[in-house]
C-alpha cells in the first residue's frame, strides 16, 4: 500500500520562513524537555527537497 504524499512549490523566501518556523518549534520543544525528533525529520526533508528551475517566457 502506498502513502499519499503532498507536494509543495516554494520559493527560497518561503522555504526560509518554513525552516525558521520549524527551528523555533524545535527550540520550544527542547525547552519543554520534549523530543524534537519529528521536527528534525521534517527540517531534513525541507532541506533535502529537490529544487527545480523554472523559465519565465515574456
Amino acid at each position: 500500500m502506498s502513502e499519499e504524499k503532498t507536494v509543495l512549490t516554494l520559493d527560497k523566501y518561503e522555504t526560509g520562513i518554513i525552516l525558521r518556523i520549524l527551528n523555533d518549534r524545535r527550540t520550544q520543544m527542547i525547552q519543554e524537555n520534549k523530543d524534537p525528533e519529528i521536527v528534525n525529520e521534517i527540517m531534513k526533508k525541507v532541506l533535502k527537497a529537490p529544487s527545480k528551475k523554472t523559465r519565465i517566457i515574456l
